[in-house]
């Protein structure tokens, strides 16, 4: 579908709003690591598809910085957050923002919340 779309409609951008990892913001006991695995594959799906940019959602951090910081290692798109930030040193951990132009249009992600040290 999206591929039909980025046809008919060569100047698109893709973006997620955030919670695209995982369905809640704890882990399983029981499922957390076939959850892991699939957030994973999101992932991935995520970059086949061409994201351009995702947000990061309370839920996204359901196993962990290190797990998403591992996630960011093989993707593509950005990941933004400007609301999650070092606790020793306050500085973001990820893109607080980006900024795409796309056919003559530019256009700015960013999400600005209090922060919240990790």
């Amino acid at each position: 579908m999206l591929n039909e779309i980025r046809e008919n409609y060569p100047n698109v951008l893709v973006a997620d709003a955030g919670n695209f990892l995982f369905a809640s913001p704890r882990l399983s006991p029981i499922s957390g690591e076939a959850d892991k695995m699939a957030a994973r594959y999101v992932a991935r799906g995520m970059n086949l598809v061409k994201y351009d940019v995702a947000n990061i959602g309370p839920n996204d951090l359901a196993a962990g910085l290190d797990f998403l910081l591992e996630i960011r290692k093989d993707i593509s798109f950005t990941m933004i957050s400007s609301n999650i930030v070092s606790s020793r040193t306050a500085a973001p951990i990820f893109e607080p923002s980006v900024v795409k132009t796309i056919g003559g249009v530019t256009v700015g992600f960013l999400k600005k919340l209090p922060a919240l040290p990790i």
